[in-house]
């Protein structure tokens, strides 16, 4: 098809770190999609979950997503 794929990996969770990857992104190939296949596997029911493992689940996604929705607009 003619495609060109760059794999880049990062802390999207990090607004730091994933505003510096996205900075490296060469103008003459601009970022054209995204596949935020961030998580962190940890084991239980969400009603067994104490907070801190809650919220360390939860940024990975959701935190992780207004991230990228911020800095790819």
């Amino acid at each position: 098809l003619g495609a060109t794929v760059t794999v880049a990996a990062c802390d999207v969770g990090d607004r730091e770190d994933l505003e510096a990857l996205l900075a490296a992104v060469p103008a003459e190939h601009p970022l054209t999609g995204v596949v935020h296949a961030a998580g962190v596997a940890d084991s239980g029911l969400v009603g067994s979950l104490t907070a801190e493992r809650f919220d360390t689940v939860l940024a990975a996604k959701a935190d992780s997503a207004w991230h990228l929705h911020e800095l790819t607009r």
